[in-house]
């Protein structure tokens, strides 16, 4: 791994570990198919070439990328009184009351 020095701290730092074709490529990827998990993601990105990439920076790239875990849908509240709540409460709210 090459690290370079950080002129700030003097400490040794990560540089980018995939370049701009590879994260172009892993960008695709998951945007095809959400659902995938790391590793079939890692595999994929290593199908075909002759270097490979760890799972843990597929994850860092992700992560830089902003590719995180979200709910892809609401979440529904626990029951009906504290949804009636929480609308009240957002009602008063706009209102400025």
């Amino acid at each position: 791994m090459v690290r370079k020095k950080n002129w700030r701290s003097g400490k040794l730092q990560r540089t980018i570990s995939l370049e701009r074709a590879w994260l172009r490529r892993l960008t695709r990827i998951v945007s095809s198919q959400r659902s995938q998990t790391l590793a079939q993601i890692t595999t994929q990105l290593n199908q075909g070439t002759s270097r490979t990439v760890s799972k843990r920076t597929v994850q860092r790239s992700l992560h830089r990328m902003g590719f995180g875990s979200r709910r892809p849908t609401r979440v529904p509240l626990l029951n009906a009184a504290i949804g009636l709540h929480v609308l009240r409460g957002r009602v008063n709210t706009e209102n400025g009351l």
